[in-house]
C-alpha cells in the first residue's frame, strides 16, 4: 500500500498536468483563430467538471459513481458587435469551427446592432486560483470514503426503532481556464464537497412515520474545501 499511493498520487497529478496544458492550448488555438478571422475583441472559457458520488443505505453500498462534463465558449467582437459560440467537443476541428460561427455571428449581428460595442478600460490579468483545503477528495482512497459512510450508517441502524437509514457523499472539481485578446489568461480549480445521513423510525402503535436528516433538513451540506469538510 505504501508503494501503491504515491504512483497513484503521481499518475493523477500527471493527468491533470496534461489536463491543464490541453485546455491553455485548447483556449490560445481558439482565441489565435478569431483574431485571424477578423475579430476586435476575443475571450475563450474552457471548463471541464468531475463529479463523484457515493450513496449507502441500510448497511450496503447502493452506488458508486463518476461523471465528467466539459465545453468551452468563444466570445468575440467584430464590427462592434458581439458573437458567441460553444460546443462540448474539444478537437482541433471544432475549435476552429466554433472560432468562426463566433466571428459569422457577430459579423450578422453587425448588420442590425445599434451603437458599436467598446469595452471599458482593463488592466490584463493573469493568476491562478484554486480552493484552499487539506486533503483533495480524490486522492483519499475510495474504501476509507466507503468506510466512513458505513459506520455512519451503522450507528444510525443501532438506535432503537430506526429502520431505515441512508448515507451519502459528493465531490466535485471544476477546472477553468479564461483567455482574452487583451493578455489576459486567469485559471481556476474550484472544490465543492458535501456529505448527509439520514434514518427513519415507524411507530409501531400508529404506523407513523419519522425522518431526521443531518446536517441539512433535505439534501447534503457541502462546502468549497476539501475531504477535511467531510471530516469535520
Amino acid at each position: 500500500m505504501t508503494l501503491i499511493l504515491p504512483v497513484k498520487h503521481a499518475w493523477l497529478a500527471f493527468q491533470k498536468r496534461k489536463e491543464e496544458c490541453f485546455m491553455r492550448n485548447l483556449a490560445n488555438r481558439a482565441l489565435h483563430i478569431a483574431e485571424g478571422l477578423g475579430a476586435s475583441y476575443v475571450d475563450v472559457r474552457v471548463m471541464e467538471r468531475t463529479t463523484e458520488g457515493i450513496e449507502v443505505k441500510n448497511g450496503r453500498v447502493e452506488g458508486v459513481a463518476s461523471s465528467t462534463s466539459a465545453g468551452f465558449n468563444v466570445r468575440v467582437i467584430v464590427n462592434g458587435a458581439w458573437g458567441f459560440a460553444s460546443s462540448a467537443r474539444m478537437d482541433d476541428a471544432e475549435v476552429e469551427r466554433i472560432a468562426r460561427q463566433a466571428v459569422q455571428i457577430a459579423r450578422a449581428s453587425a448588420l442590425v446592432a445599434g451603437k458599436p460595442v467598446q469595452l471599458s478600460p482593463l488592466a490584463t490579468q493573469r493568476g491562478f486560483y484554486r480552493t484552499p483545503m487539506e486533503r483533495d477528495p480524490f486522492t483519499v482512497p475510495l474504501d476509507q470514503k466507503v468506510r466512513l459512510l458505513l459506520d455512519a450508517d451503522a450507528a444510525m441502524r443501532n438506535v432503537q426503532g430506526v429502520t431505515l437509514t441512508s448515507s451519502d457523499m459528493e465531490y466535485s472539481r471544476e477546472h477553468k481556464v479564461f483567455v482574452s485578446s487583451e493578455g489576459s489568461e486567469v485559471e481556476q480549480e474550484l472544490f465543492d464537497t458535501g456529505a448527509a445521513i439520514s434514518a427513519s423510525a415507524v411507530d409501531p402503535s400508529s404506523s407513523e412515520i419519522q425522518t431526521r436528516s443531518y446536517p441539512n433538513s433535505f439534501g447534503r451540506q457541502a462546502g468549497t474545501t476539501g475531504y477535511e469538510f467531510v471530516e469535520a
